[in-house]
């Protein structure tokens, strides 16, 4: 039976796992945000008009969603630049963005739940 070759980027870096924890701890977050937004949106609907709360939860999944696809991707991207460099290259803010707009939509979408 033969083995499929791994690459050097398939280990990891640092024995404290440092790059593989703060993504695992990326992807709690924001799962946990998107789920909390999925349900405000389910719950909300019934309180206000169905137009405007689902518009809301919509976006704020989305770029959940899409947030999640970015940290996955600047995880395996900053995993080989450790592997080739040796250091951390500078990253974007694209994730911390798209959480903040999840979470934003999700505070919108209780504040209608609780004066609607």
């Amino acid at each position: 039976m033969s083995e499929t070759p791994h690459s050097a980027h398939d280990s990891v870096y640092d024995v404290g796992l440092a790059v593989e924890r703060t993504a695992l701890s990326w992807q709690r977050t924001i799962l946990a945000v998107v789920v909390a937004t999925a349900l405000a949106t389910r719950y909300t609907a019934d309180a206000a008009p169905v137009f405007f709360p689902l518009t809301v939860g919509t976006v704020g999944v989305l770029s959940g969603i899409t947030a999640l696809l970015w940290v996955r991707r600047r995880y395996r991207n900053t995993n080989r630049h450790l592997h080739e460099h040796g250091n951390l290259a500078i990253t974007d803010g694209v994730p911390i963005s798209l959480v903040t707009l999840s979470i934003l939509s999700l505070t919108v979408l209780v504040f209608i739940f609780v004066y609607a």
